[in-house]
């Protein structure tokens, strides 16, 4: 008898928080699972306290919820999902939460993308640019790919809307989450991600050329043939990851971006998403944008925060002066 593997995703779509001062703190998970295996027969928590290292175990049996309890104060936890079947196959990780308990702080964490179940819809604009002329705004992949060696070819542009966030909300971690969904080449692919600086991109008309379909980038020599591809007009990085050859969300920190885009909104040029700039000749990772048909791939801004409780919220509009 062939026991069929698990090869979806699913994502956790939202997080409640409690606490308790006698027992430690408690945090409370809900999933939606991917439909499209039949053999799921449960699910596992994992996490840990470093990213991507998960050495703690919770079997959660055949639910979409689970509840952890008994975590420190003042620690930062990174967790994961994984669906497993009647031969205990594990499918991939979703995407990677984090999360810290402060009795002194009430944490909200809020989804930012374009899928139905986000808390902030229609929040991201998002394309790729090549070393050519064409305008990718309405593909549904976003690529990351190095041709010829050691020279970038493809580079990700992502631009979000943070002006959801409540009046006195101060960020404490925002994670960018990118499904992929192709991998070629190096088995390790350092994907890096960088604040754009110098031209405000127009996503609707960008290129490898311009910035605009009219302005170019700014000239430098990095990629072939001298097309600029925005490679000089980006910030030093804020992460890099190295992204290995499994199909699964890939997780990038950008809270220093985030707060930025917050504190002045006038600087958010949005982020690149950078190939890796010492990978072998058409090494490349591919992965789903906004216009994916499949709403559980979309890339997803994860932002936690708290209310600075000095800020007054601004009167209702039928509120009287």
């Amino acid at each position: 008898m062939n026991i069929k593997k698990i090869y979806f995703s699913f994502s956790i779509f939202f997080i409640f928080l409690f606490s308790s001062i006698a027992f430690g703190a408690e945090v409370s998970f809900s999933w939606q699972a991917n439909p499209s295996s039949e053999d799921v027969i449960g699910y596992r928590i994992y996490y840990g306290t470093s990213t991507g290292y998960y050495p703690n175990k919770v079997e959660c049996g055949n639910v979409t919820y689970c509840i952890i309890s008994d975590l420190a104060e003042d620690m930062t936890y990174y967790f994961v999902v994984r669906a497993y079947n009647s031969q205990d196959e594990e499918g991939p990780d979703s995407i990677e939460l984090s999360w810290i308990y402060n009795s002194n702080s009430d944490l909200i964490t809020k989804v930012f993308d374009n899928s139905s179940d986000s808390d902030y819809q229609d929040t991201i604009q998002d394309t790729f640019i090549n070393i050519n002329d064409v305008n990718n705004l309405y593909s549904q992949i976003l690529n990351t790919r190095t041709w010829q060696t050691n020279q970038p070819a493809n580079a990700i542009i992502i631009k979000w809307d943070l002006s959801a966030l409540p009046d006195g909300a101060q960020i404490e971690s925002a994670k960018l989450y990118l499904y992929m969904t192709e991998a070629g080449g190096d088995t390790e692919y350092d994907i890096s991600v960088h604040n754009i600086i110098n031209h405000n991109p127009d996503l609707d008309h960008c290129t490898g050329y311009t910035y605009d379909g009219i302005n170019s980038w700014t000239p430098n020599n990095q990629c072939y043939d001298n097309i600029p591809l925005a490679q000089a007009d980006i910030a030093d990085a804020e992460d890099v990851k190295p992204i290995n050859t499994t199909i699964a969300y890939k997780t990038w920190d950008i809270v220093n971006m985030a707060r930025a885009w917050r504190n002045d909104p006038n600087t958010n040029y949005g982020l690149l998403v950078n190939s890796d700039s010492t990978a072998s000749a058409d090494s490349y990772r591919t992965f789903a944008s906004s216009e994916a048909d499949e709403e559980s791939h979309k890339p997803k801004l994860v932002i936690t925060y708290t209310i600075d409780p000095n800020v007054v919220p601004p009167p209702e509009d039928n509120q009287s002066p």
